[in-house]
């Protein structure tokens, strides 16, 4: 069930009831359903159908499509088939009293937004849009462990598709199956570019941008990853955009967590949980503020959005009058604040809802007013806070103190920092012995040969490093990278180390790797970060002897 569950986005339910009219049902059975759907009907004559579909991932669409609608109202039922739809959201024998409501909020869906139903002519259909992704809370044991597939880059030769063009189409697939054979016959990807349809990319070398796993379109993800050296090709794929070949340019596995705490922390905000834990936290100030509605204008503002819906500008126009009354309040501190029915439809603007009930989109509109109440006056409420606030601000001044007497001034006193490190130039060594040379990228041979020249008559690293950006004048020929490498800082040093094949970047051909092993900083700028950390510490206690000498010392018992 539960990888059904992941895998079905759409979901129909089908009900077919017998109306007065008779209207007949044989046109629902004459539908071509698509290849994988599951039909059949339940013992209360329920017809459903299951639609599996793999875009978007992990969501789960119910309708539920009711044969009666307007249509079948007699003149003295005007209205009815309307009425049903609201009463339907009223409650039922599992959610009486509208608890329905709280009940799907707290799995993260929104009135309006993800509930949703519309009368018709001849049908009533009543929409869901589940959060699925989300099945509750889990106690999880880990049996094994998969290293991660990292981000890739790859570069792409691409035939568009037309769908109005079946001939067209035809042609342009075997456009890429005669691409792909020049390919395996010998001729560059690079000259071959020409013709893809990507003109963009294809400027670019048919570069596409980094991408892991779940970020690109299946078929083109499963093709990529499974490209195993850089420089391989993939045979023709076919995508809902066209036919491409891919191929392999780079790879690089996935920062650690300090490198992508934002990137995880913006995902957990956006998630459904998230917008659980704010409405359940709003709930709990809008008691603690004795929220209240005016019930009796919401059901008057609830007839005229029935009539013209609550986005069209009808309902501005009908309801002006009233636009300064409170459709909520508040009690905060002994003050009264309002929620006017002007900053409601400011709301509805925004979120862009168009059939909801007026009490549900009220309450999400609330939520977000009631959080910016408390934020701004939460020290006032809680004085732990405040008390921490004063801690944090103490803190900030003697931050800033420590800064313009110690840090910064060790990070920016050059001399000072050489005064240090010759007088402890002994202290100076590293656990392991660290790398120290230049790494030239070149193009191809005829690149490479001008930069042995320049390597071999130059010796200072300025003159060297300005030489070398004059050969990407005309474009980028050469990458060049100098300094000093720990163990597992640079991937081409390492290769060559362990005497390994050097795998290079798209676009480069020879390397050039000139340096050596040493055991010590041959200046404070290679041990620079130990140096300011000792030339700190020595600030430090010159500032505190120095403040001793000012003011008296009184030690509390």
């Amino acid at each position: 069930m539960n990888r059904l569950l992941r895998t079905i986005t759409f979901l129909v339910i089908l009900l077919f009831t017998s109306t007065a009219q008779g209207v007949p049902n044989d046109r629902h059975n004459q539908i071509d359903l698509p290849q994988g759907t599951i039909e059949g009907h339940l013992a209360n004559g329920l017809r459903y159908i299951i639609l599996p579909n793999n875009h978007p991932k992990h969501n789960l669409e119910i309708r539920l499509v009711v044969n009666a609608g307007t249509l079948q109202e007699t003149n003295r039922q005007r209205g009815s088939a309307h009425m049903v739809e609201h009463m339907a959201f009223n409650g039922s024998t599992h959610f009486p009293v509208n608890s329905w409501t709280s009940y799907f909020k707290r799995l993260g869906m929104v009135p309006g937004h993800d509930m949703l139903a519309t009368t018709g002519f001849n049908h009533t259909v009543y929409q869901l849009s589940l959060p699925v992704a989300d099945f509750g809370y889990h106690v999880i044991k880990i049996n094994d462990r998969r290293k991660t597939q990292g981000e890739i880059q790859i570069a792409h030769i691409m035939k568009a598709k037309n769908d109005s063009f079946p001939a067209i189409n035809k042609k342009k697939k075997k456009s890429i199956e005669d691409i792909y054979k020049r390919l395996q016959n010998g001729e560059r990807f690079e000259d071959l570019l020409k013709e893809s349809d990507d003109n963009m990319s294809a400027e670019n070398g048919g570069l596409l941008p980094w991408f892991g796993m779940g970020k690109m379109i299946d078929q083109i993800e499963s093709a990529a990853f499974a490209l195993k050296n850089i420089g391989d090709y993939s045979k023709p794929i076919e995508t809902p955009f066209g036919w491409h070949i891919l191929k392999l340019v780079d790879k690089r596995a996935l920062g650690d967590y300090n490198s992508r705490s934002n990137e995880i922390k913006s995902f957990i905000m956006r998630s459904d949980r998230a917008a659980i834990v704010f409405h359940e936290n709003a709930m709990k100030l809008k008691k603690n503020y004795g929220y209240s509605i005016d019930s009796k204008l919401v059901q008057k503002l609830n007839k005229t959005a029935e009539k013209v819906g609550y986005n069209d500008s009808l309902f501005k126009e009908k309801t002006k009058a009233q636009s300064n009354l409170p459709v909520a309040t508040f009690s905060f501190n002994g003050k009264k604040e309002q929620y006017t029915l002007a900053n409601l439809t400011s709301y509805i603007d925004r979120k862009n809802y168009t059939c909801a009930q007026l009490e549900d989109v009220l309450e999400a509109a609330t939520d977000d007013t009631v959080m910016h109440i408390n934020r701004r006056n939460i020290e006032m409420m809680h004085p732990e806070i405040s008390n921490m606030v004063n801690e944090y601000k103490d803190g900030i001044l003697l931050f800033e103190i420590s800064n313009r007497e110690i840090w910064a001034k060790a990070s920016q006193d050059t001399v000072g920092q050489k005064r240090v490190f010759e007088a402890n130039r002994d202290k100076y060594t590293w656990k392991e012995p660290r790398w120290r040379g230049r790494i030239v990228l070149c193009k191809d041979a005829a690149t490479e040969k001008k930069v042995n020249k320049i390597l071999s008559t130059e010796s200072d690293d300025e003159v060297i490093d300005n030489k070398l950006r004059e050969l990407n004048k005309n474009g980028t020929v050469v990458r060049s990278e100098r300094g000093l490498f720990a163990k597992g800082a640079n991937k081409y040093v390492d290769a060559v180390i362990q005497g390994e094949t050097l795998t290079l970047p798209y676009g480069f051909k020879k390397a050039i790797i000139k340096g050596e092993y040493v055991q010590k900083p041959a200046s404070y700028k290679e041990a620079r970060g130990q140096v300011i950390q000792d030339y700190q510490e020595k600030l430090e206690k010159e500032w505190l002897e120095k403040l001793r000498n000012k003011y008296k010392v009184i030690r509390f018992e």
